[in-house]
């Protein structure tokens, strides 16, 4: 059974593109939203993800992973926002309104630094990045098998170093959660449980998932050491003979993302669609 980031077959839409179509359409929506921090925008390229998401049918619970780390991470951008504090920096939306100090933080040896309205949207387009490029790499991950990303690094000529850690990679993460889900099994036969609000005795109480885990990856390094050693790299001339195999419909994909990708270039790049 397929387990956390791990692709399983599904009869979506998404998941019957080529997978050069999935790679071009995933990573084009990933690029353009590295661009685009003007609130519209951002909720636009949300939406997009959150429509992939659901049409691929990607596991809901995937996703609420993220959100820890986005309201992590939204604490270190309001720190970086806090330094951008002159008007001037934006582009696009109106200066009397970006230059609207929101609340004042006084910072020992610097003095007061003012959190304006444009600095606001800036912290918050970088954090909801997070949770859309989740979205976006999620659906990736399960809608491809790692069949199709060898297909496709070999047709590619990708050299062969690059796609072994490409595989070691998307492999490591679903088998360590699979020992995981195996060794919380085995404990709660056991009778173990945590049941406690406690965190330095919730922190005592892992110590017998914590042990048999690190156990575990310590075999998986050592495994993967011994099999990168006699894989003999180098030793023998790699062929690709693979052919991609495209039909219409990935023909049509490529075609309308490549031309959406190359109007929105085009917007942002003369006429600031996009930036605040």
């Amino acid at each position: 059974m397929p387990t956390w980031f791990e692709h399983e077959p599904r009869n979506t839409f998404i998941h019957r593109l080529n997978p050069l179509s999935r790679v071009v359409l995933l990573f084009s929506a990933l690029f353009l939203m590295s661009f685009y921090y003007d609130p519209y925008y951002v909720a636009l390229m949300g939406i997009i993800a959150a429509g992939i998401y659901l049409v691929a049918r990607v596991p809901k619970k995937w996703i609420l992973i993220t959100i820890p780390v986005m309201f992590y991470r939204f604490w270190e951008f309001l720190i970086v926002g806090l330094g951008q504090y002159d008007p001037s920096l934006f582009k696009v939306w109106p200066q009397e309104f970006v230059s609207r100090v929101l609340f004042v933080m006084p910072i020992p040896f610097v003095g007061n630094i003012p959190m304006i309205y444009g600095a606001v949207m800036w912290t918050f387009g970088q954090t909801f990045h997070i949770i859309i490029g989740a979205a976006f790499t999620l659906t990736l991950v399960y809608s491809t098998s790692l069949n199709d990303y060898i297909k496709l690094m070999r047709r590619f000529k990708f050299p062969y170093q690059i796609i072994y850690v490409v595989t070691v990679a998307l492999k490591f993460v679903p088998d360590i959660f699979r020992s995981y889900s195996t060794i919380v099994k085995a404990q709660r036969l056991r009778g173990w449980e945590v049941k406690t609000r406690n965190p330095i005795k919730a922190i005592r109480l892992a110590i017998p998932l914590v042990t048999p885990l690190s156990r575990q990856i310590m075999f998986y390094v050592d495994r993967l050491t011994i099999s990168s050693q006699i894989r003999g790299f180098g030793a023998t001339k790699v062929h690709y003979n693979v052919k991609l195999g495209l039909k219409p419909a990935d023909y049509a994909t490529i075609i309308v993302v490549a031309s959406l990708v190359a109007f929105a270039l085009y917007m942002l790049i003369f006429y600031n669609a996009g930036i605040l």
